[in-house]
């Protein structure tokens, strides 16, 4: 099925740190504000805030942010962070945007899909896995166990 507009198309994003486990269901446009939102920091909105995309030190942030998040139980927040991390960390540069290219193949045939991104319980940017899959892929069918390296990513 092809999916009409940008408006329709749904991104079930779950985030998994260790055996703590949250998700939100956002459209992609709604995810694409949120991920901008969060790139340029807290209002009011100060230069020092704004995460460096494809950077190392924005990654940090971005997985401090996470871990702040998680303190409030912010669903929303946890996994717009977790997001953030899966498009702006610096693999996804390196490597020709693979998670990216992998979910804008699954909403353009099926409108909807599933990210999943899986670390560590302290968030260590090594153990983070980021998963693009349709959105009927059960959680027996992914790999839930945190990685050893940051450019890992895999689709399903």
């Amino acid at each position: 099925m092809k999916a009409k507009g940008i408006e329709n198309q749904v991104i079930d994003v779950t985030v998994q740190l260790g055996y703590e486990r949250w998700s939100t269901r956002l459209t992609k446009m709604d995810l694409l504000r949120a991920i901008e939102d969060f790139e340029h920091g807290p209002k009011p909105r100060r230069r020092k805030d704004r995460l460096r995309p494809f950077s190392h030190e924005g990654v940090v942030l971005a997985s401090f942010r996470l871990l702040l998040a998680t303190a409030t139980d912010d669903a929303r927040g946890i996994c717009v962070a977790a997001a953030w991390m899966a498009f702006r960390r610096p693999g996804e540069l390196h490597y020709d945007y693979p998670i990216t290219r992998l979910l804008g193949n699954l909403l353009s045939e099926d409108g909807a899909a599933r990210l999943v991104i899986v670390a560590d319980e302290c968030a260590t940017l090594q153990s983070f896995s980021f998963q693009a899959a349709p959105q009927g892929t059960l959680d027996a069918e992914l790999d839930l166990t945190p990685r050893t390296t940051i450019a890992h990513s895999t689709v399903h």
